[in-house]
């Protein structure tokens, strides 16, 4: 008989660790900088998106604290290598880091779903539908797999984390729960491939300038990235389905949990933070967004279009500028994302509104 071929003591997770930290470093002064561009430099209240991002740095953080435990228990080594204390603590930490990292990029999509929602017109009926239907499915698919995750052992929660518990009598089948984690992997794969489409296909119908265009294409449409990492997570979710080796196992797949984590924060405050590197080199400033600070202001129709679509630099030292004379209330239906009809001729006036 041949003999069983034991593995080497290898630790990938270190991996986990590393990248963890290293993503929450990356991603936390984005959102940081996201904060200040909104309330130092454009001075304007906080929205829901800003709040949901801000949800998911703190469950980033309570990921990275979780995972840290787990790891020095033993995440990320061979069960073999592990003592029955080990295997207890680095599982039981592991099965309460598992809510927290489905949770963590959910509220970033969320985030992103609610920044364009912000500045769609209530014209773009379809538009807005679709990504309620996002941010309703995201709730609704995550909570489904949290309680999932703690229910599937019935009354006998310990079956999860105590190697001493035979789980294989009383959990439900992981073949169960691979298809459930396939499902929840490929809508979000759906979710961030659509936030990736829809500012693209919003600013093709849009007045202004194609290299402008280019240029929020480009920064709008970053969850293509979230999408790529979805994507390798999809894969990964085949070694749920792995009979033990637990420790091990699992850790393939929240490596890549956690590089989406991060992804999906610096995506979704990519278009935020614009107005930083544009003021501060003194040229463009077109594409940041911000209907509630015009309305702050008391700037409504056809007047948040101009401030909001069209900011470029002025210099009083070599340009005159003239204004036009806007009317109306906080009741205008256009929004800034406005599409012009096929008969109408449409003049860009480039301006600069910036507020001490």
């Amino acid at each position: 008989m041949a003999a069983t071929t034991q593995p080497s003591d290898i630790n990938i997770g270190t991996t986990f660790l590393i990248l963890s930290w290293v993503g929450f470093a990356v991603s936390t002064p984005v959102v940081v900088l996201r904060f200040w561009v909104a309330l130092g430099l454009v001075k304007r209240r906080l929205a829901i998106h800003d709040w949901m991002i801000l949800c998911s740095v703190i469950f980033n953080l309570v990921s990275c604290i979780l995972g840290s435990y787990a790891v020095h228990w033993g995440l990320g080594r061979h069960e073999v290598f592990l003592s029955y204390s080990q295997q207890f603590h680095a599982q039981k930490f592991t099965t309460f880091l598992e809510p927290v990292i489905i949770t963590a990029p959910m509220f970033g999509r969320v985030s992103f779903a609610f920044f364009l929602l912000n500045i769609l017109g209530p014209r773009d009926r379809w538009f807005r539908v679709s990504l309620w239907a996002v941010i309703a499915i995201q709730f609704l698919q995550d909570a489904a797999i949290i309680i999932e995750l703690f229910t599937q052992c019935g009354t006998h929660t310990d079956a999860l984390w105590d190697p001493h518990v035979n789980a294989a009598k009383d959990c439900i089948p992981l073949t169960l729960q691979t298809v459930l984690a396939y499902l929840s992997s490929a809508f979000n794969s759906i979710s961030d491939l659509w936030l990736s489409a829809l500012p693209a296909i919003m600013l093709r119908g849009l007045a202004m300038a194609r290299s402008t265009k280019y240029a929020l294409a480009a920064v709008l449409c970053l969850s293509l990235f979230a999408f790529a990492a979805s994507i390798v997570k999809t894969i990964e979710n085949a070694n749920l389905s792995a009979v033990g080796d637990f420790t091990y196992n699992v850790t393939k797949l929240e490596i890549w949990i956690m590089v989406e984590i991060n992804i999906v924060i610096l995506t979704a405050s990519a278009p935020t933070i614009r107005p930083f590197f544009t003021r501060n080199r003194g040229s463009s400033a077109e594409g940041y967004y911000d209907v509630e600070a015009t309305k702050k202001r008391g700037f409504t129709g056809r007047a948040q279009s101009l401030a909001l679509q069209s900011k470029s630099a002025v210099s009083t030292h070599n340009q005159d500028m003239s204004a036009r004379s806007f009317q109306g209330h906080n009741d205008s239906q256009e929004y800034v994302l406005k599409k012009l009809d096929k008969n109408e001729i449409s003049k860009t006036t480039d301006v600069q509104v910036w507020y001490e």
